[in-house]
């Protein structure tokens, strides 16, 4: 007899899905400054713009802060897997991006010398939390 994984079917697998699944499937690659490529690495716009692309097929800006300026502001309370999550480091407005994962948790690749990796959004990330965002056109069902 064959067993199967127990599998929600009253919610159906989003882009935004898709584009989580693919951030995660990075996780233990480097941080590389500039990167966009699972062969070389990525940084952290570079991640979350691969996932969108390659999950949602959905295009987004290259730079953290031109993915703020393209998203859709939601609250913590209304963000969803797949949504973007933004960050003030380094004095800048907003320097960092991540995928959020849902449970006060998300995906990003956070600097030199550290890899692609899930995070609590509590401590450092909670005190430079900017807020979260919506990517227009990828918030929809994922057909197969």
């Amino acid at each position: 007899m064959v067993s199967r994984i127990p599998v929600d079917s009253s919610k159906e697998v989003t882009l935004l899905d898709r584009a989580a699944w693919v951030a995660q499937k990075q996780q233990g690659k480097m941080y590389r400054f500039g990167g966009e490529s699972p062969k070389t690495g990525f940084d952290c716009s570079g991640l979350t713009q691969f996932a969108f692309g390659e999950g949602a097929g959905v295009s987004i800006p290259r730079t953290a802060a031109e993915q703020y300026d393209a998203s859709v502001r939601v609250s913590k309370t209304q963000a969803a897997k797949g949504d973007l999550v933004f960050f003030s480091t380094r004095g800048r407005r907003v320097g960092h991006v991540g995928i959020y994962l849902g449970d006060g948790k998300f995906v990003h690749a956070p600097r030199a010398g550290k890899a692609i990796t899930t995070e609590k959004l509590e401590g450092y990330w909670a005190a430079r939390l900017v807020g979260f965002g919506r990517i227009p056109g990828a918030c929809k069902p994922a057909y197969s």
